[in-house]
């Protein structure tokens, strides 16, 4: 059994800002973003650290002339939450996410660590 949504609850975002929204767990990214490669990262140059492997990534990927659709979590907090949607396991626990992310066609590739 498959739920539409998840029952409305709190869940802490990159910022640890908590904020009240409703996820649906099992939206289909692979249709959606067939051929596509997607990196959640930010352009907030205060987090040197976190913004040095954004950088860092997207460096890698423009020299391997691959086409890459950015996602700002910075500038946008629906992609704070879509980002939080999908590497959640347990759908809404307080989750601790580091960037980048990348997803390969819907698939999650994982966290850069460079």
């Amino acid at each position: 059994m498959k739920p539409a949504e998840l029952p409305i609850g709190h869940f802490t975002d990159l910022f640890g800002w908590r904020t009240k929204c409703s996820l649906s767990l099992f939206q289909d990214y692979a249709e959606a973003e067939r051929g596509k490669v997607v990196v959640y990262l930010t352009t907030l140059g205060v987090l040197r650290e976190t913004y040095a492997r954004c950088v860092k990534v997207r460096q890698i990927l423009r020299t391997l002339l691959i086409k890459v659709e950015e996602r700002d979590v910075f500038m946008s907090r629906e992609n704070q939450v879509e980002l939080i949607e999908r590497i959640s396991e347990n759908g809404g626990e307080n989750v601790a996410v580091s960037l980048p992310q990348v997803f390969v066609e819907g698939a999650y590739l994982g966290v850069s660590v460079l």
